[in-house]
């Protein structure tokens, strides 16, 4: 069976995920380890 490209490569940790700087590397995981995640849509150029 095809698996979908978004889905083959699609980030599964936090490690997996380039931040534009450690600040907000270090707000997303805030938000992880207090398991608050709000809704977020994530877009790169």
């Amino acid at each position: 069976m095809k698996e979908l490209w978004t889905e083959k490569y699609r980030p599964t940790t936090i490690e997996d995920y380039v931040f534009r700087d450690d600040e907000q590397r270090k707000q997303v995981q805030s938000w992880v380890d207090s398991n608050t995640i709000p809704h977020l849509l994530f877009s790169g150029a």
